[in-house]
């Protein structure tokens, strides 16, 4: 019986890390348009594809959270937002040097580590609200 279940294991892991992989590939393919596409959040469609726009964007959304701790729907959807200028910031990376609008690596850097702090806090934050608090 252990080997089965080590053989299916195994499959799904596969399977998993196979499609993973597919995912990972289609979304390097992605145009920069592509990209700003998907985000969800309401913006002028000439900001939209201006980095420094959304690091001031990530700044403001941190001291927003609390404001919106019960509104799960606009803390999903900063998450997502967040999740979307990680990529912006990879493909940025990669395709630093195409163009004349280069971006400094330090601007990346610090766009990707307020995206993911973002994300950390819109999770702390939903899980906060959704979790009971003891009472001690």
């Amino acid at each position: 019986m252990s080997m089965l279940l080590q053989i299916t294991w195994t499959g799904i892991l596969s399977l998993y890390l196979v499609e993973c992989r597919a995912y990972f590939r289609e979304r390097n393919l992605r145009s920069w348009e592509g990209i700003v596409g998907q985000i969800h959040f309401e913006a002028n469609d000439q900001r939209r594809d201006d980095l420094s726009f959304w690091a001031e964007f990530l700044a403001t959304t941190e001291d927003q959270m609390h404001e919106h701790s019960r509104n799960f729907g606009r803390l999903w959807s900063l998450f997502r937002d967040a999740r979307i200028v990680l990529e912006m910031t990879d493909y940025a990376e990669r395709n630093n040097n195409l163009g004349p609008a280069a971006v400094e690596p330090a601007e990346i850097a610090s766009l990707r580590e307020d995206a993911m702090r973002v994300r950390i806090s819109t999770v702390r934050t939903l899980a906060g609200s959704v979790l009971p608090r003891s009472r001690h």
